[in-house]
Order: C-alpha cells, then structure tokens, then sequence
C-alpha cells in the first residue's frame, strides 16, 4: 500500500533550473549534449527544523528519504542513515523509530544531505534529482511534516563543486574545513533565523516505497593497536577490515592540518600505511581545524580500511580517541557461530564471514571499495552465503527486486542495478531466476515467487531460452 504524504520534498533551488536527466547509459556512450553542471556537484545540504512537545511521546516514527542520501539527528544525536539505493519509480524511504530521542519542550530533527553528481556503480547519482522529504508521526498523529517552513544552508565543510574521485569514481576525498563548520546546527537550540526557507519541489518524481531492509547499524571499534611512528605520526591498526569511516579528537590552532590516511595494508616495510591501494582507490584525506577543543572531522562517506596513519600537529593530536565508525547490515553477534580445533579454519571461518559482513550495506556490494556496486553476479554467491550466517532473507530479497526493477531500462536485467550505469552481462542476467530459486528454498514465499515469475519468463525469452 502506497503511503499518502502531507510532506512535501524540499530541495536547494538551484537543481529546479534543471529537468531531471537519466544517468542510465552504457559506460563508453556519450552522455549527451548537457554535461552535469560542476557547481553542483559534491553537495552537502543542512535541513532543520523544530518543534515543541508537551511530553515525551509513547511512539514517535520518522518517515524520511533523501536523494542521494542523509544522515539524521535528534536533538544533537545520531539517529539513522539512508536511504538504499533506488530508481526513481521505486524510491526506499526510512521508517525511523525516534521515540527514545524526542522529549517534553523544543526538539530538533536535523538532516545532513548528501548528492554526489557522479555517475557510478554505487548510487543513481549524476541526474539532477536532489533534497528530501520528511514526515513525523507522534502517538498516531502527524505534528511534523517537511515544507517551506523547514531551514537549509549549503555547507561547503566539504568542499563543493568539482572534486577528487577515487575508485571507480564512486567516492569523494573529503578535504574537510573544520573552520567552515556550523558548529551546533544540530541543536534545539541552534539559532537558524539567518538561514533561507526551504523550497519545495512541486514535481519532484518519484515514487516512494517504504525500505523492506532496515538502515546500516552505525557502531564503533577501537584499535586493536596503535604504534607512534614519530612527533605527530600515528599508525593505527584495528585488527581486522572494517567499512566505515576514521575518526578521532583533536585540540589544534586554528588551520592546523592533520593528514589521515587509510589502507588495507602497510607498506613492505611495514612503517606506512599503503594508501595507495590494488583496488584502485587513493584513501589520503586531509582535515583543517577550525581551534575548537575536542573536535571530530566526521567524515561522511565510507570506505574499507584496516589502518589508518595520522601525520600532523604531535600538540594537535589526541592519541587515545582513535577510531573507526563502523557501517554494516545489522546483525547480531549471535547469529552465526563456528568454531573446530583447527586454527586454520576458524581463520577462514572469520575472513569469510567478516567479508559477507563487509559487502552487506543497504544493497550487497561487490567490493566496499572500488565499484560498491550491487553486481547480479556477485549477488549469486554474497546472497546465499548471507541467508547462512545471518537467518535473515531481506537484503536478498531486495536484491532480487532491484535486478527485477530493472526491467524498465533492460528486458534482460542490467548487471548491476541500482546504479547509474547501463551494464549488461548475459551470464549475470541468466543467474537471477537462479537466485530467485534459492530465495524460495530458504524463505518458501511463494507470493514472492509469483510476484518475480513473469521477470524470470522475460529474461529467459529475452536471452533466447
């Protein structure tokens, strides 16, 4: 059933200049007589806005999504991060609970919107599609809903316009200017009156479905350990590859520069971090304080890292903050378990499995560095492995949906779907009513099967039987 707004999307309006465009093509193909404007490009949007409650509700749901993605706060914290990847016709918006954030007198729902204006593997990105939509519901009634009455400034914390890519242009190298921070914008009590009216986007198109998946579980690890290398050089290891993002404390001058560099391996000689990685992917990002003590650089996109190197001010640098942010599809630590007597293979137990973790986010992902895509392909073999160590059949089944929306650009299912890119790989295609066979197996969702069997008949004729 199909959710009817009282929210409308609200948007910066320098993409209403613009029709959208669609970023699906093939890779080499010309992209046609209108490149993507550069000033629009690497966009970081701040939304807010405030409401009182005369007491603490009983149920308080958020339903959000954002294009291409945000991170939400309640009150100062973090509450969730979203949505999944997906086609305009059949956009996932979140359902947050935000009971436990909410309280008697004035509160904040504070977004962070990200559009990257890239056309890659990871995100349908690239086609002038921008903002995001809001509504709250308190006690079964709805007290907040986006509209002109929302604030908004675009941050260039980030930069802003054209930036360095890396990987298969699937990520920005944040050089972050703590300087140009809005320090507290995140607060109830944060003065936004300088800050422009939201503007809405009366023919936005899109079609909102609610996410059937839940959002990343956001969590921290901390170093399994961490070697000074020299005055103001840290190298630090936690241990095992994890996908998220670093992050620490710093208490320099203002313009102070701390260079944070990440990687999967050391160098042969073991005293740096390899930065410069095999998958294609350059991890050295740099972060200008702006003087404030105890500030974090909050890096928003994430990468896959075992260690990180910290070169900087030695009076800047708080070595016992280090950490790393993770990002994963939620999943409890008792949900798969193996040990033997054999070392060996509760190595290769932990690598596996750590891998399956890894590659599980909002979609399933080939590699969580260079591509981030969901290939059909790799999909056969990540999806099966999930359902055994995580009892949990949603991600594949929403995988299985996403080959199957894409239909609509290709007959016979694109190879990696949602992304931004028209690939077609005949083998990938022809494993989906494979796929489709083994979700059965597992979960004996018949309807499902029903609902997907005229796609699996259309890929069949469409690569000949």
């Amino acid at each position: 059933m199909t959710k009817r707004w009282t929210a409308k999307w609200i948007t910066d309006p320098a993409f209403l200049r613009f029709e959208p465009v669609s970023p699906l093509r093939k890779e080499l193909a010309d992209a046609g007589p209108m490149e993507h404007p550069a000033d629009l490009k690497n966009h970081h949007m701040l939304i807010r806005k405030t409401l009182e409650l005369e007491r603490s509700p009983a149920e308080a749901y958020l339903d959000i999504t954002a294009d291409d993605y945000y991170k939400l706060y309640v009150n100062g914290e973090f509450a969730a991060q979203g949505p999944a990847q997906g086609y305009p016709f059949h956009y996932p918006y979140n359902r947050i609970d935000v009971t436990g954030w909410l309280r008697p007198g004035r509160n904040a729902i504070a977004v962070h919107v990200f559009y990257m204006g890239y056309v890659n593997r990871a995100l349908n990105s690239g086609d002038l599609r921008q903002g995001m939509i809001a509504e709250l519901e308190v006690d079964g009634r709805t007290v907040l809903a986006s509209d002109e009455s929302w604030k908004w400034v675009r941050t260039f914390e980030y930069g802003g316009g054209e930036a360095e890519t890396t990987g298969n242009d699937t990520q920005l190298l944040e050089r972050i200017d703590g300087r140009l921070r809005r320090h507290g914008w995140k607060e109830p009590d944060y003065d936004d009156s300088s800050w422009p009216a939201a503007v809405v986007n009366r023919q936005p198109g899109y079609t909102l479905v609610e996410q059937p998946t839940p959002t990343v579980a956001v969590t921290r690890a901390y170093p399994a350990q961490v070697r000074k290398l020299g005055a103001g050089r840290y190298l630090i290891d936690f241990g095992r590859e994890i996908t998220g993002q670093f992050t620490m404390r710093a208490n320099g001058a203002t313009g102070d520069r701390i260079d944070i560099r990440c990687g999967e391996e050391l160098a042969a000689d073991g005293g740096a971090v390899r930065y410069e990685m095999r998958c294609n992917c350059r991890y050295r990002e740099e972060w200008t304080l702006s003087g404030r003590a105890g500030e974090e650089p909050e890096f928003y996109d994430y990468k896959a890292f075992r260690y990180a190197e910290v070169i900087g001010p030695e009076s800047a640098i708080d070595a016992s903050s280090f950490a790393a942010v993770v990002r994963l599809y939620p999943l409890g630590p008792e949900a798969s378990r193996f040990e033997s007597s054999s070392p060996l293979l509760n190595g290769i137990w932990d690598i596996c499995r750590n891998g399956v973790l890894n590659c599980a986010q909002e979609t399933f992902v080939d590699c969580p560095t260079r591509e981030k895509g969901q290939y059909a392909g790799d999909t056969t073999v990540i999806g099966h492995s999930h359902l055994y160590i995580s009892g949990d059949s949603r991600l594949f089944k929403k995988a299985i949906r996403d080959f199957a929306l894409s239909s609509a650009v290709c007959p016979g299912l694109l190879a990696v779907a949602p992304g931004s890119f028209m690939q077609e790989i005949a083998d990938f295609s022809c494993q989906w009513p494979m796929q489709l066979l083994t979700y059965y197996r597992y979960s004996g969702d018949l309807d499902f099967v029903r609902e997907m069997h005229p796609y699996a008949e259309g890929v069949l004729e469409y690569f000949g039987r």
